[in-house]
């Protein structure tokens, strides 16, 4: 029944932090039913690129419920620390 965070970032104290912040980690399959298209809900992959991007593969399930466009791939900006665009690539 936790939230767990799905991306982090490791301060300098060894800390973990939500990564991008905001609503991107609040997601909980028990109680979170609006906005998955805004939220993290079961992270596969990451991926820094060469333009300080990092890409978060999001298959928008949790066991066998499928979210409506939960299933994305979001491209954050490194620099801002913003989310710059998200990929949906199932409309259910």
């Amino acid at each position: 029944n936790d939230v767990t965070l799905s991306v982090a970032e490791i301060t300098s104290s060894n800390i973990l932090t939500a990564f991008p912040g905001g609503r991107w980690n609040t997601f909980n399959p028990t109680s979170s039913t609006d906005n998955p298209e805004e939220r993290f809900i079961n992270v596969n992959a990451v991926f820094t690129d060469a333009n300080d991007n990092l890409w978060v593969v999001d298959i928008g399930s949790v066991g066998s419920r499928t979210y409506t466009n939960g299933s994305k791939l979001v491209k954050i900006s490194l620099r801002s620390n913003q989310v710059e665009r998200v990929y949906y690539t199932s409309s259910l």
